[in-house]
């Protein structure tokens, strides 16, 4: 479990809780209850986050896009300004 919290960059707890609520699919071993996760899961895991990432951006996007439209203003892709 410690590899894979700091493959992810997140806390052990944090870990363990996307095991619990199975965000991230793992098996339980052995008598003292030991997780294991394989490498694909794991990797299909960060592969999901990618699409979910890709397409809350791709919402975000096309909001604004629309936004400028109602409002009459120029759209600039590149203006990060809230």
């Amino acid at each position: 479990m410690d590899e894979v919290a700091a493959e992810l960059n997140v806390s052990r707890s944090q870990a363990y809780a996307l095991v619990r609520d199975r965000s991230l699919l793992a098996i339980k071993i052995g008598g003292r209850g030991q997780w294991r996760i394989e490498r694909c899961k794991l990797e299909d895991y960060i592969a999901q986050l990618y699409i979910v990432n890709t397409k809350e951006n791709e919402l975000k996007f096309l909001a604004e896009i629309e936004e400028s439209r109602l409002t009459g203003e120029l759209f600039d892709p590149h203006d990060n300004q809230p």
